[in-house]
Formats: C-alpha cells, sequence, structure tokens
C-alpha cells in the first residue's frame, strides 16, 4: 500500500512540468484553484446554454456538436505534446482479452472505452440542460465529480486525508440543503398556484 503510493508519488513528480516546480504555492494549490474555476465556468456555461434553448429552442445535440467543434482548434497549442503520447500509446501492449492478444495497443483500446464513456455522460449532460434549469445541472454536475474522486482513491487506492473528509461533508451538506430548498420551493409554489375552489350554485 505504502510502496504503491511512494511510487505514484514519484511518477507524478516526474510527470509533472518544470514551471509548476517554480511557483510559490504547492501543487495541489494549483489544482483545486483550476478545479474551482472549471466548476465556475461551467455554470456559467449552463447559464449561457439556458438562455440559448430560451431564445432558440431547446437543441441539446446541436448544441454538444458546436461547442466541441469550436474547440478543437485549441488543440493545435499542445500538438507536439498529443504527438508523442501518440507514438507512447501505439508502443504500448497489444489488448489481452482473457487468453487472446489482440493486434491492438492497450493504451488505445483505453482511450476509446473512455472516450465512449465520456460520450455517454456528456450526452445526458446536454439532455439535461435542456430538461431542467442550470442549477439543478451544476449541482449534478459536482456530485458527479465527487462520486469519480471516491472511485479513484477506491480504485488506485490514493490516500484519504483530511481534507477530502470536509470535501465530501461540503458536497453532502449542499445536496441536503439544495434538495431540502428544491422541495420546499416547489411545495410553495402548488400551495400559492392552486385553483380556487368553486363553490357549488
Amino acid at each position: 500500500m505504502a510502496s504503491s503510493q511512494e511510487a505514484s508519488s514519484r511518477d507524478n513528480a516526474a510527470n509533472r512540468p518544470q514551471w509548476v516546480s517554480r511557483l510559490p504555492i504547492p501543487p495541489f494549490a494549483i489544482g483545486i484553484g483550476l478545479l474551482t474555476c472549471a466548476l465556475f465556468t461551467s455554470a456559467y456555461l449552463g447559464i449561457c446554454q439556458e438562455n440559448l434553448y430560451r431564445t432558440y429552442g431547446k437543441h441539446p445535440d446541436e448544441a454538444m456538436f458546436f461547442i466541441h467543434a469550436l474547440s478543437l482548434p485549441g488543440f493545435l497549442f499542445l500538438y507536439d505534446d498529443i504527438w508523442q503520447t501518440c507514438i507512447r500509446f501505439s508502443e504500448s501492449p497489444p489488448l489481452h482479452v482473457i487468453d487472446f492478444a489482440l493486434p491492438i495497443p492497450s493504451l488505445w483500446a483505453q482511450l476509446a472505452s473512455i472516450c465512449v464513456l465520456q460520450w455517454m455522460c456528456i450526452t445526458n449532460v446536454y439532455t439535461l440542460t435542456s430538461l431542467t434549469n442550470s442549477l439543478n445541472v451544476t449541482m449534478v454536475i459536482t456530485l458527479r465529480k465527487f462520486l469519480s474522486l471516491a472511485l479513484s482513491i477506491y480504485i488506485f487506492e490514493n490516500p484519504f486525508k483530511w481534507i477530502h473528509a470536509s470535501g465530501a461533508a461540503l458536497v453532502l451538506v449542499g445536496t441536503l440543503a439544495f434538495t431540502d430548498r428544491s422541495f420546499s420551493t416547489s411545495s410553495l409554489q402548488r400551495l400559492f398556484t392552486r385553483s380556487p375552489i368553486k363553490k357549488r350554485q
């Protein structure tokens, strides 16, 4: 257990960019900051999508296509890294299914499976944006990220520290508060929008 954690930390330090070591803040804080920015950005994107659906109608498939297609030119700035990664993927050992070795590099097979799962996830997210408001979608995405973190801790045997426990508690409290508030609001709306009882003639 300890040896696997030490090996994982050494691999992370070896793959860490050089500019990260020059910063006066720890890499963990950088990751938390990036995740926080991504969370706020995705929340703002949900608001933009909600306004887009309100103006032009709800077309989740079209919105998903254009958002991803317009993001593709940004990968040109990472051309060298992508090319080196493709070479490393092609040199990976073949994929083994039971006792058979298929003529497919294992890393490419893993990447294909991840892409399929990501496509299923993002399709459901865009469908959800067309069915409910952006606040509900943001809450669902936050819960999904929390479950992904919990699975990574369990599967890859990553250390579970006090900061993970505090984050889990905050997610749980926020979810319960959001659920209670949603039910209270919907109950009040049904109470005040209920049609009046007609008097008998």
